[in-house]
């Protein structure tokens, strides 16, 4: 959303104001620009460019996060948790499938299906000071059709105590044995 003076007389002074939505703005640098259009007559139009860099307190990746059986016949799933935090914990990990799940009646979807975790913190921090920790989701879910939904994960981090990712419950590789 943009904001101007909308006369401005030569020689004189005005004001520009730019707002950028950080809805589709994700962790990493950015750049908006905006064009200018005036009757000057040396430069008709003039483009300002705004650039940042946006850092998420908190990411997790990948940004699709599948739970498939592993080994031990359990759901599992592996998480990176990325962020400046050095004592990152994580207090509580559950799956929420999404409403157009089938198999069960629409109240039994909102239940969150807990599971087991497992934070590893790396040996020291990377670089910027970014710590990319380890997060082991396991499960023993009496599931007989995959689910999409989300992974909701609650830490102490103060400006991040809840973080998602959509994900899915992928009971296809059973079925193929």
């Amino acid at each position: 959303m943009v904001g101007f003076d909308t006369t401005i007389l030569p020689g004189r002074e005005g004001t520009i104001t730019e707002e950028v939505s950080m809805s589709k703005i994700h962790d990493g640098p950015f750049t908006k620009c905006l064009t200018v259009s005036s009757n000057a007559k040396n430069k008709p139009q003039l483009q300002l460019c705004m650039k940042g860099l946006v850092k998420v307190p908190l990411s997790v990746s990948p940004s699709y996060a599948q739970m498939k059986r592993g080994k031990s016949g359990a759901f599992e799933a592996e998480l990176t948790l990325t962020t400046e935090k050095p004592d990152l914990k994580v207090t509580e990990a559950f799956f929420t499938a999404g409403t157009g799940s089938s198999g069960q009646t629409p109240w039994q979807n909102t239940l969150p299906m807990h599971c087991v975790f497992k934070l590893t913190k790396p040996d020291s921090a990377g670089s910027g000071g970014v710590w990319a920790y380890k997060l082991l989701l396991t499960a023993n879910f009496e599931e007989k059709e995959s689910k999409s939904g989300e992974f909701v994960i609650k830490t102490n981090h103060p400006e991040a105590a809840e973080v998602k990712a959509p994900g899915s419950i992928d009971v296809t590789a059973d079925q193929k044995k």
